[in-house]
């Protein structure tokens, strides 16, 4: 075995910063339920936002139970390419099948 001896020397480690951003989403209320049958806007309950970093797992779930909400911000997403789909469900607490899962990229 070797050694070697070095003269003194100091290591500081910065705190990195993380770029971030945020997608503002809207939507049209459904009038038809997924099997085609008329959907009053009194009858709808709220929507659910599915959030994921590819297309077939959507991981991040945001229930939002206001009828009268068609828009959202989702705030604090690292930079990439995001997946989005939108449920509907009624009072009743029946859901409507995803809508059409759209992509956004986050860039600063």
């Amino acid at each position: 075995t070797d050694s070697a001896s070095l003269a003194a020397f100091s290591i500081r480690v910065d705190t990195a910063v993380v770029v971030r951003g945020s997608i503002a989403l809207s939507w049209l209320a459904p009038t038809t339920r997924t099997d085609g049958t008329a959907l009053d806007l009194s009858e709808i309950g709220g929507y659910v936002v599915y959030l994921g970093t590819s297309s077939s797992n959507l991981q991040m779930v945001v229930d939002l139970n206001d009828s009268s909400t068609t828009s959202y911000t989702i705030d604090e997403l690292e930079l990439g390419t995001y997946y989005i789909a939108v449920t509907t469900y009624d009072q009743d607490g029946n859901a409507s099948s995803y809508s059409n899962i759209v992509s956004k990229s986050v860039t600063n």
